[in-house]
């Protein structure tokens, strides 16, 4: 019996005596050696490639509310003039207007809108 597989595959029964090693997709991965289920990558990270071996951080001054992100492209960017303190961000409640901006008021749950702070002005 097949006991073990590559990071990165599942151990997959192709009939009771018979296994056989299957990739992760895309948005799933399996980081354990006696992996018989991929598994969401969690909210925050995604994995673009089949097989390999870990979820990745969405970059920094981005953000990913999704389970299971196939593409780095569903890491969503702060708005304009916003960061974040680190990778693998949730929620765009995590963004802050960087030092060079300051927050307006702005309408709307999650809603960030940040201005360029004016020539001679000190913003937070």
């Amino acid at each position: 019996k097949l006991i073990s597989c590559p990071r990165g595959y599942r151990v997959y029964n192709l009939t009771h005596d018979v296994q056989d090693c299957l990739p992760c997709p895309e948005g799933q991965h399996c980081d354990s050696d006696t992996c018989h289920e991929c598994t969401r990558c969690p909210a925050g990270r995604y994995k673009d490639t089949t097989a390999s071996t870990m979820c990745l951080d969405c970059p920094k001054n981005s953000f990913n509310p999704e389970i299971g992100a196939s593409s780095l492209a569903q890491c969503i960017a702060c708005p304009f003039g916003a960061t974040t303190r680190d990778e693998g961000v949730v929620s765009q409640t995590a963004c802050f207007c960087d030092s060079a901006f300051y927050e307006i008021n702005a309408q709307g749950v999650n809603s960030l809108t940040c201005r360029s702070c004016p020539t001679g002005a000190v913003c937070p």
